[in-house]
């Protein structure tokens, strides 16, 4: 077999295994008491003018390979593990999130009252990556 071939087969196999899967929010499960933040205590109980970010790790191999520590304005809310979610009701208003290690820029999500939005947290080639979804 040529070389060429085998080393575009390696590559192929190499660079499809980073991608993780998108997870539903009915098939994830909540992220654990244990990996919540004291500052997740701030986002549990939805106000009138309150937003819903609701927020999904990705399934897969490689993005088992650790956890996803997600920051609200600075402040770390939560470590995820593969296939888990967190539901957060945040005030209205311009708000940033990142994931730490995360490729890419933060997210700079406008939360509205009433409306639910959707973060995705999944795995690239180049790290962890953070980037809004539409509502399913």
């Amino acid at each position: 077999m040529d070389l060429r071939v085998v080393l575009l087969v390696y590559l192929f196999a190499t660079l499809t295994s980073c991608a993780t899967s998108p997870v539903r929010f009915e098939d994830s499960t909540p992220v654990s008491i244990e990996l919540r933040s004291p500052d997740f205590a701030k986002y549990v109980t939805p106000t009138p003018d309150s937003g819903k970010v609701i927020v999904i790790r990705d399934s897969g191999f490689t993005g088992s390979a650790g956890k996803a520590d997600l920051y609200l304005n600075g402040m770390q809310v939560a470590r995820f593990e593969v296939r888990t979610s967190l539901v957060l009701y945040v005030p209205k208003g311009s708000h940033t999130f990142i994931v730490a290690g995360q490729s890419g820029s933060p997210i700079q999500l406008r939360v509205e009252p009433g409306k639910e939005h959707y973060l995705r947290i999944r795995v690239s080639i180049a790290g962890l990556a953070l980037e809004q979804i539409p509502p399913p």
